[in-house]
């Protein structure tokens, strides 16, 4: 009997490991897979819904290599991170960049990160993901998830915002840098 009973209570063992091992991939499959992606956030006011449209706009701008629409979006007196450290002004980033995504087109090694600290989405093409926005008057700020397409690497990405003459400009960016 004892034999008999050690043969069927095996299985069961089995079982349960694999029912265990099963929902720990499924946990960690949902949350690399969970997030809200940047175009189908649905914002809750009309200012929410102005910062989101400049995102997307910015986003796609830096993507596609556009400049002029790219710095359309930031504010003339703001501060804005480049290549992973330094922070630069709007003329600064209007010089320092056609260089820069000309390398990157090129798959060249200057936009390459060369540590970690320099590991952000300006060296990368990606998505944004989970917005939080909280806008105080002429002011907000917001935090993104910025994540790679195939490692699915993710950073943050902080930006302040200043309503000018009616509309929403960027006047911070900032990586994480942790």
């Amino acid at each position: 009997m004892k034999s008999r009973r050690a043969i069927f209570s095996r299985p069961r063992e089995l079982f349960v490991i694999f029912f265990v091992v099963t929902a720990l991939v499924v946990l960690a499959l949902s949350g690399m897979f969970s997030r809200t992606r940047l175009d189908r956030y649905v914002p809750k006011t009309r200012d929410g819904a102005d910062i989101i449209s400049l995102i997307q706009k910015f986003h796609k701008a830096k993507n596609e290599y556009k400049l002029h629409t790219y710095l359309a979006c930031l504010s003339e007196n703001g501060k804005f991170m480049f290549a992973g450290s330094i922070m630069v002004s709007k003329k600064e980033l209007e010089k320092l960049l056609p260089p820069f995504w000309a390398d990157r087109r090129s798959n060249g090694q200057l936009t390459r990160p060369s540590s970690r600290e320099e590991l952000n989405g300006n060296f990368f093409s990606g998505e944004l993901y989970d917005p939080v926005i909280l806008v105080e008057n002429d002011r907000a700020k917001a935090t993104l998830t910025f994540m790679t397409p195939i490692v699915r690497w993710t950073t943050k990405l902080f930006l302040d915002f200043q309503r000018q003459n009616g509309a929403w400009l960027i006047s911070k960016l900032e990586w994480d840098m942790g």
